[in-house]
């Protein structure tokens, strides 16, 4: 998912907020219902970078949950993780086969082989992470 500026400064606040306590902490977001399946998934938390580009800067598990409005749906962020080296989105993007390439959304639920390949990208990428994806 695409960070909103202000979404970031909050995710950053929350960060702040709970380092002392050493704790895990939740975020909740509103996107658009469509993008979104049941059930748990991985979720690539991407801001911008100073010269505008995405980059993957934490990871987290998500869940829908009730309704916001009528095409929006409530997610709920657990287990967030702060990169320690961010990742550009289009490093991990290029990775990616013509095939899945096609089959990828922009934001949201990425179908079953495309979200296989993004994750084994990431890990690839980032071999830190694979405790706090797994």
């Amino acid at each position: 998912m695409k960070c909103r500026e202000d979404e970031d400064e909050y995710l950053e606040f929350l960060e702040k907020l709970h380092q002392f306590r050493r704790h895990d902490w939740e975020w909740s977001f509103t996107r658009g219902r469509h993008l979104w399946s049941k059930g748990r998934h991985l979720l690539l938390i991407a801001s911008t970078d100073a010269d505008g580009r995405f980059e993957v800067t934490r990871v987290g598990k998500s869940v829908r949950r009730r309704g916001a409005k009528d095409q929006d749906q409530q997610l709920r962020v657990t287990h967030v993780r702060r990169l320690r080296r961010p990742l550009l989105l289009v490093e991990l993007l290029d990775g990616l086969t013509a095939a899945q390439r096609r089959h990828l959304v922009e934001e949201g639920h990425q179908s079953k082989g495309t979200g296989e390949a993004i994750r084994a990208r990431l890990l690839r990428l980032r071999p830190e992470l694979r405790e706090t994806v797994r």
